[in-house]
């Protein structure tokens, strides 16, 4: 007779998932030390065959798109591993034009080889960008090292060096998510550094001043570059900061000047 489980009991649950889709999964009760086996099923999503061919071609889009990037840059690595993948997709071919005569398991096959292309293709488009990345993490943590050590306070150093570690972790493992994350903190804080000091605001002006032809309210945008002009010739730090958040008010959305100013966390 099977043990009964009371009612609030802890329940462990394992679940393995391989390549071929397959699910298996097992639970561990710890307080009647009992295992059941098979205590979750996959349910696979119908793969049309009509599905399959969209997803087949958006597939072979993406691989020339890359191929093509690849050879231009000279990237020998990515290349390779977008040549094991023509050989995987022409396999997934056999499989659909089978799914189209009404084989189901041949279904199957071609959709679980198609995830695995766009895994491996997502992987060859990481390497491509890769270098690119890793070249904007290294400008990024010399600029914030550089500014906030001028014009951090103690805590926003302190925190750097804990965002500068983290990015360092992440360009080893070379996870770009968590890179490009940490690289929009690290940018922060040497904005929010840089933005205590006159010549930011200064400089945001200038920036601002330069698009004022995209402006909404042109004639407003010129009084306030008159302000603004004016506020500087007289060191008036506190007005040329409220002429440079109404001017970016003015801006366009898509304005590189307004997104350095908003970006930075200026408001």
């Amino acid at each position: 007779m099977a043990d009964t489980v009371p009612t609030g009991s802890a329940v462990e649950v394992t679940i393995e998932l391989d390549r071929g889709g397959r699910l298996s999964a097992r639970a561990l009760v710890p307080s009647i030390g009992q295992v059941f086996e098979h205590v979750a099923h996959l349910l696979v999503p119908e793969a049309a065959p009509e599905a399959l061919d969209a997803a087949m071609r958006d597939l072979r889009r993406q691989l020339v798109e890359l191929r093509t990037d690849a050879f231009r840059h000279g990237l020998g690595q990515v290349i390779e591993k977008l040549d094991r993948i023509e050989s995987r997709l022409s396999e997934a071919e056999r499989d659909i034009d089978a799914a189209h005569g009404g084989d189901a398991d041949a279904a199957q096959r071609a959709r679980r080889a198609l995830l695995d292309v766009d895994g491996t293709m997502a992987e060859a488009d990481l390497a491509r960008k890769w270098p690119e990345l890793d070249e904007a993490a290294r400008h990024t943590a010399i600029t914030a090292s550089s500014t906030v050590g001028m014009h951090g306070t103690d805590a926003e150093r302190g925190l750097l060096q804990e965002v500068l570690a983290a990015m360092d972790k992440a360009r080893k493992d070379k996870d770009a998510p968590e890179l490009e994350r940490q690289m929009r903190l690290a940018s922060r804080l040497s904005s929010a550094a840089f933005n205590r000091t006159p010549d930011a605001w200064e400089w945001y002006f200038e920036d601002a001043a330069s698009e004022i032809s995209k402006m909404r309210d042109l004639p407003r945008a010129q009084r306030l570059v008159t302000e603004g002009k004016a506020a500087i010739a007289r060191s008036d730090h506190d007005e040329l900061r409220r002429v440079v958040k109404a001017l970016w008010q003015l801006l366009p959305e898509d304005s590189e000047a307004r997104k350095k100013g908003f970006d930075s966390g200026v408001r």
